[in-house]
């Protein structure tokens, strides 16, 4: 699917629009996940994601030693 359409389309519905890193962080807040843990498998993907971003949401979660 198309990502933009896709979050257009939820957002006419009035659904919440939720990102994949939103989505683990939600996770880890219900504390079903291990942040470090889900971001470190999650990096290791093939996601495009920037070096800027991936360092902020590291830092922000304060695992950044332990991911980057």
């Amino acid at each position: 699917m198309d990502e933009a359409k896709g979050r257009t389309v939820a957002e006419l519905y009035r659904l919440n629009v939720r990102g994949t890193i939103g989505v683990l962080e939600q996770a880890a807040r219900e504390n079903r996940i291990d942040i470090a843990d889900a971001l470190r498998r999650f990096f290791d993907t093939n996601f495009r994601i920037s070096h800027k971003l991936r360092t902020l949401i590291a830092q922000k979660h304060r695992v950044y030693e332990q991911i980057m």
